[in-house]
Protein backbone atom coordinates (compact mmCIF):
# COMPACT_ATOMS: atom_id res chain seq x y z
CA UNK A 1 0.00 0.00 0.00
CA UNK A 2 2.65 2.22 1.14
CA UNK A 3 4.68 1.81 -2.48
CA UNK A 4 1.75 2.32 -4.23
CA UNK A 5 0.84 5.91 -3.00
CA UNK A 6 4.63 6.87 -2.94
CA UNK A 7 4.31 5.88 -6.99
CA UNK A 8 1.17 8.26 -7.17
CA UNK A 9 3.21 11.00 -5.24
CA UNK A 10 6.21 10.62 -7.86
CA UNK A 11 3.96 10.46 -10.79
CA UNK A 12 2.05 13.28 -9.47
CA UNK A 13 4.74 15.56 -9.17
CA UNK A 14 6.26 14.49 -12.46
CA UNK A 15 3.41 15.63 -13.91
CA UNK A 16 2.06 18.97 -12.28
CA UNK A 17 4.24 22.04 -13.38
CA UNK A 18 6.48 23.32 -10.91
CA UNK A 19 5.42 25.20 -8.18
CA UNK A 20 6.95 28.61 -6.66
CA UNK A 21 8.73 26.38 -4.36
CA UNK A 22 10.75 24.57 -6.82
CA UNK A 23 11.72 27.47 -9.47
CA UNK A 24 13.33 29.22 -5.83
CA UNK A 25 14.87 25.91 -5.35
CA UNK A 26 16.28 25.95 -9.06
CA UNK A 27 17.38 29.43 -9.57
CA UNK A 28 19.73 28.66 -6.62
CA UNK A 29 21.74 26.12 -8.35
CA UNK A 30 22.05 28.80 -10.87
CA UNK A 31 26.14 29.35 -11.15
CA UNK A 32 27.46 32.73 -9.82
CA UNK A 33 28.99 35.18 -12.68
CA UNK A 34 32.03 35.15 -12.91
CA UNK A 35 33.62 38.98 -11.81
CA UNK A 36 34.55 41.91 -14.53
CA UNK A 37 37.82 41.95 -14.96
CA UNK A 38 39.29 45.42 -14.86
CA UNK A 39 41.09 45.98 -18.30
CA UNK A 40 44.57 47.59 -18.79
CA UNK A 41 43.35 51.01 -20.30
CA UNK A 42 44.76 53.62 -18.30
CA UNK A 43 42.67 56.61 -17.40
CA UNK A 44 44.17 60.01 -17.29
CA UNK A 45 42.48 62.34 -14.05
CA UNK A 46 43.30 65.86 -13.68
CA UNK A 47 43.64 66.33 -9.55
CA UNK A 48 44.37 69.56 -7.56
CA UNK A 49 43.97 67.87 -4.27
CA UNK A 50 47.56 66.83 -3.58
CA UNK A 51 46.46 64.62 -0.44
CA UNK A 52 44.20 62.33 -2.25
CA UNK A 53 45.39 58.81 -1.71
CA UNK A 54 47.54 57.93 -4.37
CA UNK A 55 48.15 54.35 -3.18
CA UNK A 56 44.23 53.48 -3.88
CA UNK A 57 44.37 54.79 -7.47
CA UNK A 58 47.43 53.46 -8.82
CA UNK A 59 45.87 49.77 -7.55
CA UNK A 60 43.33 50.74 -9.90
CA UNK A 61 45.75 51.62 -13.07
CA UNK A 62 44.64 55.00 -12.98
CA UNK A 63 47.52 57.08 -14.30
CA UNK A 64 47.57 60.57 -11.63
CA UNK A 65 48.35 64.27 -13.53
CA UNK A 66 48.96 67.24 -11.22
CA UNK A 67 47.27 70.03 -12.55
CA UNK A 68 49.15 73.10 -12.41
CA UNK A 69 47.71 76.47 -12.02
CA UNK A 70 47.32 78.92 -14.27
CA UNK A 71 49.62 81.98 -14.06
CA UNK A 72 48.02 85.69 -14.65
CA UNK A 73 49.50 86.42 -17.86
CA UNK A 74 51.20 89.64 -17.85
CA UNK A 75 50.06 92.35 -20.92
CA UNK A 76 53.18 93.79 -22.01
CA UNK A 77 52.50 97.27 -22.18
CA UNK A 78 52.09 98.94 -25.41
CA UNK A 79 53.85 102.55 -26.00
CA UNK A 80 51.09 104.82 -27.45
CA UNK A 81 52.34 106.75 -30.51
CA UNK A 82 52.16 110.63 -30.67
CA UNK A 83 49.74 111.91 -33.65
CA UNK A 84 52.32 114.72 -33.46
CA UNK A 85 55.26 112.56 -34.38
CA UNK A 86 53.69 110.85 -36.81
CA UNK A 87 52.88 114.08 -38.77
CA UNK A 88 56.10 115.45 -38.67
CA UNK A 89 58.02 114.90 -42.46
CA UNK A 90 61.34 114.37 -42.66
CA UNK A 91 63.20 117.50 -43.78
CA UNK A 92 65.29 117.36 -46.76
CA UNK A 93 68.31 120.17 -47.24
CA UNK A 94 70.93 121.20 -49.69
CA UNK A 95 73.46 123.85 -50.12
CA UNK A 96 74.95 125.07 -53.06
CA UNK A 97 74.76 127.76 -55.96
CA UNK A 98 71.33 129.00 -57.62
CA UNK A 99 70.96 130.93 -60.60
CA UNK A 100 67.35 132.40 -62.29
CA UNK A 101 66.32 132.69 -66.19
CA UNK A 102 64.38 135.09 -67.31
CA UNK A 103 62.69 136.40 -70.17
CA UNK A 104 64.66 134.61 -72.95
CA UNK A 105 62.80 131.53 -71.59
CA UNK A 106 59.50 133.04 -70.86
CA UNK A 107 55.95 131.43 -72.13
CA UNK A 108 58.46 128.50 -73.23
CA UNK A 109 57.34 124.68 -71.94
CA UNK A 110 58.32 123.53 -68.73
CA UNK A 111 58.88 119.65 -67.13
CA UNK A 112 55.73 120.04 -66.04
CA UNK A 113 53.76 120.88 -69.04
CA UNK A 114 53.04 124.13 -67.75
CA UNK A 115 54.57 127.56 -69.37
CA UNK A 116 57.53 129.16 -67.90
CA UNK A 117 56.14 132.35 -66.22
CA UNK A 118 59.22 134.50 -64.97
CA UNK A 119 57.06 136.20 -62.74
CA UNK A 120 55.69 133.45 -60.44
CA UNK A 121 57.76 132.27 -57.61
CA UNK A 122 59.00 128.56 -59.54
CA UNK A 123 62.60 126.88 -59.70
CA UNK A 124 64.25 124.33 -62.01
CA UNK A 125 65.68 121.33 -59.95
CA UNK A 126 67.13 118.48 -61.18
CA UNK A 127 65.93 115.29 -59.21
CA UNK A 128 63.05 116.71 -56.88
CA UNK A 129 59.76 115.47 -57.98
CA UNK A 130 57.50 117.70 -59.64
CA UNK A 131 55.39 120.48 -57.55
CA UNK A 132 57.49 120.00 -55.14
CA UNK A 133 57.32 123.08 -52.47
CA UNK A 134 60.71 124.45 -51.24
CA UNK A 135 62.33 127.08 -49.44
CA UNK A 136 65.01 128.83 -50.83
CA UNK A 137 67.35 131.03 -48.32
CA UNK A 138 69.79 133.36 -49.41
CA UNK A 139 72.92 132.85 -47.07
CA UNK A 140 74.44 135.80 -47.88
CA UNK A 141 71.44 138.09 -46.29
CA UNK A 142 69.52 135.57 -45.10
CA UNK A 143 66.21 136.07 -46.84
CA UNK A 144 63.93 133.49 -47.58
CA UNK A 145 60.85 132.57 -50.20
CA UNK A 146 58.83 129.57 -50.93
CA UNK A 147 58.52 128.37 -54.65
CA UNK A 148 57.37 125.65 -56.28
CA UNK A 149 59.47 123.12 -58.25
CA UNK A 150 58.03 123.07 -62.37
CA UNK A 151 60.97 122.15 -64.02
CA UNK A 152 63.87 120.72 -64.69
CA UNK A 153 67.63 122.18 -64.24
CA UNK A 154 69.78 124.01 -63.97
CA UNK A 155 72.58 121.93 -66.37
CA UNK A 156 75.55 124.70 -66.18
CA UNK A 157 78.52 123.82 -63.46
CA UNK A 158 77.60 122.43 -60.01
CA UNK A 159 74.51 124.79 -60.10
CA UNK A 160 71.65 123.57 -57.91
CA UNK A 161 68.84 125.55 -58.68
CA UNK A 162 67.25 127.60 -61.09
CA UNK A 163 65.12 130.49 -59.90
CA UNK A 164 62.57 132.58 -61.93
CA UNK A 165 63.35 136.07 -62.41
CA UNK A 166 60.74 137.26 -59.73
CA UNK A 167 62.11 135.12 -56.81
CA UNK A 168 65.71 135.59 -57.73
CA UNK A 169 64.63 139.55 -57.09
CA UNK A 170 63.04 138.37 -53.78
CA UNK A 171 65.71 136.37 -52.72
CA UNK A 172 68.10 139.97 -54.01
CA UNK A 173 70.86 138.41 -56.56
CA UNK A 174 69.07 138.97 -59.57
CA UNK A 175 71.68 141.59 -60.47
CA UNK A 176 74.77 139.04 -59.27
CA UNK A 177 73.24 136.77 -60.93
CA UNK A 178 74.38 133.77 -58.61
CA UNK A 179 73.88 133.15 -54.91
CA UNK A 180 74.93 130.54 -52.25
CA UNK A 181 71.62 129.21 -50.94
CA UNK A 182 70.45 126.58 -48.88
CA UNK A 183 67.09 124.88 -50.03
CA UNK A 184 64.95 122.54 -47.52
CA UNK A 185 61.42 120.89 -48.35
CA UNK A 186 58.52 122.77 -46.87
CA UNK A 187 56.42 121.08 -44.50
CA UNK A 188 52.19 121.43 -44.25
CA UNK A 189 52.73 123.65 -41.51
CA UNK A 190 55.29 126.53 -42.63
CA UNK A 191 52.69 126.10 -46.30
CA UNK A 192 49.61 126.28 -44.01
CA UNK A 193 50.64 129.98 -42.41
CA UNK A 194 52.22 131.27 -45.82
CA UNK A 195 49.52 130.31 -47.82
CA UNK A 196 46.57 130.80 -45.49
CA UNK A 197 44.31 134.21 -46.62
CA UNK A 198 44.14 137.28 -44.42
CA UNK A 199 41.41 137.57 -41.97
CA UNK A 200 39.21 140.45 -42.93
CA UNK A 201 38.33 143.19 -40.29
Amino acid sequence: MRKTLMTITVTALLLCPKTEAAIKAEATKTPALKPIQPTNTQTKIAINNTNLDKFSLNQAKVTIIQAKPVQNQVKTPVKSINKTDSKKSIKWSQTGQASWYGSAFNGHKTASGEPYDMSQFTAAHLTLPINTWIRVTNLRNNRSILVRINDRGPYVGSRVLDLSSAAAAVLGFRENGVAKVKIETADFETMAVVFAPKALF
